[in-house]
């Protein structure tokens, strides 16, 4: 009994001290403000305004992501030529941090069009269910992550009857027959998506470390997260021999289309 209420304890006192600040969503209750200009005349003066307006959004909207959290560390889990009925390469690998083991990691799904001339265009998108449900072949693996909502999930968790269930919004075969690359990976790997999500994805792990990422006057929220995630993303892929390094593109729906956005910038 002993051991159960100091571990609850301890819990509790990890929690509030990585809880994130209060955001404010009552217009009334914005202070003054006035508005920089927005334009430039010039590439010059475009290059000075676009690190300023990048630094408003961090300050005001996405926060301050962390950069220096230590090596990206990377995994070849597998390869598989002739995937998708022949029309890909796929690889599956594990992105992970070297000096944040208690971030479990990220994995990424790959395709890459078996026909097309290297270096090939990619898209770059995290998806909303898993990996597993923007495909319907039964080797990649089904997340154990917590998922918002889907097709066929046991208590906001992937089953085999919900490989697949996504696969309306990725039309894999016609970006392959196109000669588009695609990598995408499952947001919650970064941050599951409800309440207290931050606390089992890349926020909580930092935060547990360096309290000021969550409760600071900067700290980063779970758009930031996700925005990192595919930054990751593109580290690995700038790697890769059978990827077009200069035509790489974000891709997101809703609060990840913010994400794609952000990471872009």
């Amino acid at each position: 009994m002993l051991k159960c209420t100091l571990a609850l304890l301890v819990a509790c006192s990890v929690e509030a001290q990585t809880t994130p600040r209060a955001t404010n969503i009552d217009e009334a209750k914005v202070g003054a403000y006035s508005l920089p200009p927005l334009g430039a005349k010039s590439s010059e003066q475009w290059q000075q305004r676009r690190a300023e307006l990048r630094d408003l959004f961090a300050e005001h909207v996405y926060g301050r992501t962390p950069l220096d959290l230590g090596k990206l560390r990377v995994r070849i889990d597998s390869t598989l030529p002739g995937a998708l009925q022949g029309m890909a390469t796929r690889t599956l690998v594990h992105l992970s941090l070297a000096d944040l083991p208690q971030w479990t990691g990220l994995d990424l799904l790959l395709y890459v069009p078996s026909k097309s001339k290297a270096p090939t265009p990619c898209f770059v998108a995290l998806n909303l269910h898993g990996n597993h449900a923007v495909t319907v072949e039964g080797d990649v693996p089904l997340t154990t992550h917590w998922i918002e909502d889907g097709t066929l999930l046991l208590d906001h968790h992937a089953t085999k009857w919900s490989r697949g269930s996504d696969i309306s919004s990725w039309p894999l075969a016609d970006l392959m027959q196109q000669g588009f690359a695609v990598a995408t990976a499952f947001y919650g790997d970064l941050e599951p998506d409800h309440d207290t999500g931050f606390l089992g994805g890349i926020r909580g792990a930092v935060a547990a470390r360096r309290a000021d990422t969550l409760n600071g006057p900067h700290a980063w929220g779970a758009i930031g997260a996700w925005a990192w995630g595919m930054s990751c993303i593109v580290d690995y892929l700038v790697t890769e021999p059978t990827i077009d390094h200069a035509h790489l593109m974000a891709l997101g729906h809703s609060r990840l289309g913010k994400a794609a956005l952000w990471a872009a910038a």
